[in-house]
């Protein structure tokens, strides 16, 4: 299933040691050799050099193949899968292969500033988890402006759960964990993999589980660290996937979440997908799951509403506008 490239040969004679400054950035890619090379430069100009990128290529891509044969440093490491296997085996494939103690995930399309890699580290080092996530603030990037996310860092007794889904203002940003902040464990990403088989939350996902576990918790490096590239014209799976499979998706993990983030997440996600693709007969059977299921707020309530009353570009205008003032 897996191609190694001719550089990286030497891996087919097994597991080298986990080496404990060395950390590994794993990509998946799949049919965009202009922003994975974006992505690339990102992370081979990163100030911490004790680094390795596992590009893993998701299915047939000649394009990106001969993209990637370009790039001549050592430290990139390219697996070619012989099919399409989404983004979350692709990343699971990337941190069974990676050789360092830390992995740092990359979505192609975004990239890094140079001192993300030495910040998380130094940061891990001197948390008292025992499994710490790293993650930082992120520049996110609009066509109109960019915004410094998230806003706010969780409150002490707030569940974490609660600062992902639930929010308690009306525009995004408020809580955030992006996929290319991501900061951690090679064992405990294989401890906790991503969910197979997920074209889309598979990241949510993820953090639900996450969440679950009592030997782990999350370490914020305030400054922004990485650049999330948003509300671009191009091919997005989260704007393309059909809202009732992320709907039965939220009812699977109903019990590892709490009333709050399930009523947040309606509100703010689901409702918002649901709005876009002209679902109108959902909105009363979602509205009644929100309120019977969950625990929500006054701006839980509005947040619905808005996000079915107004589309994506005028609710993305007025956010840019009160931003600016």
């Amino acid at each position: 299933m897996t191609i190694w490239s001719q550089r990286v040969a030497s891996h087919l004679k097994g597991p080298e040691p986990v080496e404990s400054s060395l950390v590994s950035a794993v990509i998946p890619t799949r049919n965009r050799p202009a922003l994975l090379m974006r992505a690339v430069r990102s992370v081979l100009e990163q100030t911490h050099r004790d680094i390795e990128i596992v590009i893993v290529i998701d299915g047939r891509d000649p394009t990106t193949v001969t993209a990637v044969s370009s790039i001549r440093d050592p430290r990139v490491r390219v697996f070619e899968l012989t099919e399409n296997v989404g983004s979350a085996n692709a990343r699971n494939i990337g941190v069974q292969h990676a050789t360092g103690k830390w992995v740092a995930f990359l979505d192609d399309d975004d990239e890094w500033l140079p001192h993300k890699i030495e910040k998380q580290l130094d940061c891990a080092k001197c948390s008292n988890l025992t499994h710490p996530l790293v993650a930082c603030r992120v520049i996110g990037r609009t066509p109109h402006r960019d915004y410094i996310w998230p806003r706010r860092f969780p409150k002490v007794d707030e569940p974490l759960i609660d600062y992902l889904f639930a929010r308690n203002s009306l525009f995004r940003g408020e809580g955030h964990i992006v996929t290319s902040t991501i900061f951690a464990e090679q064992q405990l990403l294989l401890t906790v993999p991503f969910t197979r088989g997920m074209s889309h939350n598979d990241d949510t996902d993820w953090l639900v589980r996450f969440c679950t576990r009592v030997d782990a918790g999350v370490e914020f490096v305030k400054e922004p660290l990485a650049v999330w590239h948003l509300e671009e014209a191009r091919f997005c799976v989260s704007m393309q996937s059909d809202w009732r499979r992320t709907h039965m998706w939220l009812k699977s993990i109903r019990p590892l979440i709490t009333p709050r983030a399930y009523s947040g997440f309606i509100a703010a996600q689901l409702a918002g997908e649901a709005g876009r693709q002209r679902a109108w007969k959902a909105f009363f059977p979602l509205l009644s799951e929100m309120c019977l299921c969950g625990e929500p707020k006054p701006i839980d309530l509005a947040l619905y509403l808005g996000n079915w009353a107004m589309p994506q570009s005028l609710r993305s205008s007025i956010r840019s506008l009160l931003y600016r003032e």
